[in-house]
């Protein structure tokens, strides 16, 4: 199928290129679909996929005419496009309701189509980048590093596409690239204050393999006076930089790209961009931004925007904000030591990494109660002095000192904080308000009350699973929260874990754990199953025996039975004590092979794998299944029925008692479930036995002794 598609696309071809069209791009656009649709063509034999051709329209009214502009949606439409051109069409729509409606009428007398490729070559046409764009795509060789067909189908097809809606861009642009691709068009006519236009637009290619669609728009009068400047234009200084932000909003503004001028004085603008600034975003409302580098900071600049759109048309300019570059870089990296006095006072001493800045204006000694907390300055020293006394004796709680460098333009660089201290030998309490949860899953919470006498540098949290096993330390270094979660392997044998946690101080003094919490771990572990051990076997039933589980939290056993024959498989007895280890099965048929196991249930319901299973095979002389008889009795005479068994007999025997005992008085035929012995009146009673194959016979039954 694939390959007659290819046929008909190559037919097809050759006739354009007898008229000197771009075939090699119909040919790739061609075989793009068909590829495209080759799974889709393998299923559906006889449907063959349509190439689409649609177009965007969109129209601009002015003063004095009304322009279209207008570009197929995909590279599939190029062939046609060049071949037939499109045709545009016209409805006016007048006064107010009920309204005045005409009839469409054609706007081209002619096929709008582009240029053909002579009329590209020209010196002036050749120096236009966005005309070369244009003919490129129309009438260009697509290049291909492939060797393989299908590897070169697919990568010209890509570079295609990009060179289409480069192109596409190019005619928004430039007036001229538009024209010449065939995708502008203008109408020297004057719209009327009650008049609405309306146009649409089509290709005016037939053809079975391609499907036409057709797209309207419409223009009012005084659409020219809507106002589409760009406004509320923001600048941000940056570093040797600075960033412009403005609103676009694309349901409002039909802006294809934006001009960004600077100017030194405010009067003098200049172009930044020489191609318009595009935003790619799909979204219709977001923030457009734009970087403009600058050669030095703290030169003063004043920017303003304008947009382009498709028509080629320059908008108004936004207003002038100004800006400069600016330093943001802080001084580099500084180094702060101390030493103390033995607490009567604290000699701070700091330098930079590398080199001072040139820049520097001072620096400003800070401290604190807290080392994530140092804000209150204490004093501003002058560059050239790198050295600080604090007179101050030390306190139990710590006190912390950083220096900040300044520099000009107010960055600020803090060197690494120090301590200082009396020293403490006291160890912290003991946590207090230790509390501990486990979820079903295993995940342990632990919480405590935060310390605030002791200075600490964290806290130690400490697991273990046995009440006479070592507690383990579970993290490495400090913790600085007050929770902590763990997460416990389930799939173990014990059943409980032990947790504590103990404090140290920023003198590194270890304190006394908390009294450890014992939580009892959520079982999930199914117990081990038992082994059936020993075995007995006799005329219509078995008797086996098991070992216990070692599982020491089974509370039950149940008996699994298998009828090997039918695969029925059920449990025959359940809630087995724990200490009764053995099972009488008497529901047992001859010949039938059955296999039992054993399972063990734990105090939460989790049952074990079954046993190893033992397999026997039944014999008896004797059935499983009762007999329900009931005496009948009129002035005929009398007899028995009965209700049909579930397994069905060869024959049935009629038994006979007249006083003497019973005797064997008639036979009766698998289907009946009714014997009557007309003509006697006497006292007599009947009874019945079923016979079955391998004469297996049930006992007798009588209407007094069946169920």
């Amino acid at each position: 199928m694939v390959y007659k598609q290819l046929e008909m696309y190559t037919i097809l071809n050759e006739r354009i290129m007898n008229r000197n069209l771009v075939n090699k791009t119909f040919f790739l656009c061609a075989l793009l679909v068909l590829c495209c649709f080759e799974i889709l063509s393998q299923n559906v034999e006889n449907e063959v996929p349509k190439i689409e051709v649609k177009y965007q329209i969109m129209a601009k009214a002015y003063e004095d005419s009304i322009v279209l502009r207008f570009a197929p949606m995909s590279t599939n439409a190029l062939p046609a496009h060049i071949e037939n051109g499109v045709s545009i069409e016209q409805k006016v729509v007048t006064g107010k309701f009920p309204y005045q409606i005409s009839e469409w009428t054609s706007v081209n007398k002619e096929a709008i189509k582009p240029w053909p490729l002579q009329a590209f070559n020209t010196e002036a046409y050749k120096k236009n980048k966005d005309m070369l764009l244009v003919a490129q795509a129309l009438y260009g060789n697509i290049p291909s590093s492939k060797t393989d067909e299908i590897g070169r189908v697919k990568e010209q097809a890509e570079l295609l596409a990009n060179l289409f809606y480069l192109s596409l861009l190019s005619a928004d642009y430039n007036v001229m690239a538009a024209n010449s691709y065939g995708l502008r068009y203008v109408i020297k006519t004057k719209i009327k204050p009650d008049e609405k236009l309306f146009f649409r637009i089509y290709n005016n290619f037939n053809h079975p393999l391609f499907r036409i669609d057709t797209t309207m728009t419409f223009v009012t009068y005084g659409e020219w006076n809507t106002p589409n400047t760009p406004d509320f234009l923001f600048i941000k200084n940056k570093e040797m930089a600075v960033e412009l932000s403005w609103p676009v909003n694309k349901e409002l503004y039909r802006w294809s790209g934006f001009y960004i001028e600077r100017s030194e004085d405010g009067i003098h603008f200049k172009r930044v961009n020489e191609k318009p600034f595009l935003v790619f975003r799909n979204d219709t409302k977001y923030d457009a931004n734009y970087v403009d580098s600058l050669n030095q900071n703290y030169q003063k600049y004043y920017y303003r925007i304008q947009a382009i759109d498709p028509f080629g048309d320059l908008t108004g300019y936004s207003q002038v904000v100004e800006g400069m570059g600016v330093d943001l870089t802080a001084p580099g990296p500084l180094s702060l030591e101390e030493q103390s006095e033995n607490g009567n006072g604290i000699m701070l001493k700091w330098s930079f990494n590398e080199k001072a800045p040139s820049d520097l204006k001072h620096f400003i000694i800070k401290k604190g109660n807290y080392v994530n907390h140092i804000t209150d300055s204490i004093t501003t020293i002058q560059p050239g002095t790198n050295t600080y006394y604090y007179p101050d004796k030390a306190k139990v709680r710590s006190t912390y000192f950083e220096v900040h460098a300044v520099d000009k333009a107010g960055n600020v660089r803090a060197s690494n904080p120090v301590r200082y201290f009396l020293p403490d030998t006291e160890p912290p309490l003991a946590p207090n308000g230790f509390m501990a949860q486990i979820d079903a899953k295993g995940i342990v919470t632990l919480k405590w009350s935060l310390d605030t006498l002791d200075e600490l540098i964290g806290y130690r949290v400490y697991r273990k699973n046995a009440v006479d096993h070592k507690f383990v330390c579970l993290q490495e270094g400090y913790l600085n929260d007050t929770i902590y979660r763990d997460s416990l392997n389930l799939k173990t044998l014990t059943k409980e874990v032990y947790y504590a946690v103990s404090a140290i101080d920023l003198s590194y003094n270890h304190g006394k754990m908390s009294e450890p919490i014992k939580l009892l771990k959520p079982d999930i572990v199914p117990p081990y199953p038992p082994n059936i051990v020993d075995y007995k076997l006799t005329d219509g039933s078995v008797w086996f025996t098991w070992t216990k589980s070692p599982s020491d939290d089974v509370v039950s056993y149940s008996i699994q039975r298998e009828n090997q024959s039918t695969k029925e498989s059920k449990i025959v007895k359940r809630d087995i004590k724990s200490n009764e280890l053995s099972f009488t099965d008497d529901n047992i048929l001859k010949d039938i092979i059955y296999q039992y196991t054993v399972i063990a249930t734990d105090e939460v319901g989790l049952e074990s794998k079954p046993s190893f299973p033992l397999t026997i095979k039944a014999y008896t002389n004797k059935t499983s299944e009762d007999l329900e008889v009931k005496k009948i009795e009129d002035e005929a005479g009398k007899g028995i029925e009965w209700v049909a068994p579930k397994v069905k007999p060869i024959y049935y025997i009629i038994y006979k008692d007249e006083g003497n005992g019973m005797i064997q008085h008639a036979n009766s035929g698998p289907e009946d479930t009714r014997y009557f012995y007309k003509g006697t009146k006497s006292a007599i009673n009947f009874g019945l036995q079923a016979v079955y194959p391998n004469q297996v016979k049930s006992p007798i039954f009588t209407a007094s002794n069946s169920k």
